[in-house]
């Protein structure tokens, strides 16, 4: 049995703030609740729109500020695997990131390389080879450089000029030049 004087108390229902004159207002989009006696400013790496939701960003997407509505994009060179981030990573070295990447994707070849925070691939120019070169990194290159005296370089590749007779007397060279009649190519191959 209840007692005398005992009064019923009521609790705004979430999604919700009770004024002070008793009316319900929902929240405004940017803000949330949960039942308490105020909305609450959206928390970074969420989105509210409104009411109760506050939902975390999406893997590619980030939200830095307060109060927001909507989760933003990852912009190309830049990715996002988690949700409920509040901002996006830096494409890694040998990989590209277009707009709105949840994953990093290696740049792919010995002739395409990917310096950090690239959008896509870029293809190695002429009588230049890409780094680092080794075996295990044939398809996360990250630089080009210059071909040096003595070596060709075509798609990214640094040859030696050893046959019989070749040589690269200048930097830059995309195939090996041939000794004329006569004369024979120096031992470290840089001229004849």
């Amino acid at each position: 049995s209840s007692g005398n004087g005992a009064s019923s108390c009521s609790e705004c229902p979430a999604g919700y703030v009770c004024t002070s004159d008793g009316r319900q207002e929902p929240c405004s989009s940017g803000k949330y609740s949960s039942g308490s006696s105020e909305c609450l400013d959206c928390e970074e790496g969420h989105r509210c729109p409104g009411a109760t939701d506050k939902i975390p960003c999406p893997a590619a997407t980030y939200q830095e500020s307060r109060g927001q509505r909507n989760c933003n994009v990852c912009t190309a060179g830049k990715y996002q695997p988690d949700e409920g981030e509040a901002s996006c990573l830096e494409c890694p070295s040998g990989h590209f990131c277009p707009r709105a990447s949840a994953t990093p994707m290696t740049c792919g070849s010995v002739a395409l390389f990917c310096p950090p925070g690239s959008s896509g691939v870029t293809p190695v120019s002429p009588g230049y080879y890409t780094t680092p070169a080794s075996d295990e990194k044939t398809a996360t290159r990250s630089a080009q450089k210059m071909c040096e005296v003595g070596y060709a370089c075509v798609g990214g590749n640094r040859e030696f000029c050893g046959a019989e007779g070749q040589y690269a007397d200048d930097t830059g060279l995309s195939s090996c030049k041939v000794a004329t009649a006569g004369h024979k190519a120096s031992v470290d191959r840089s001229g004849a």
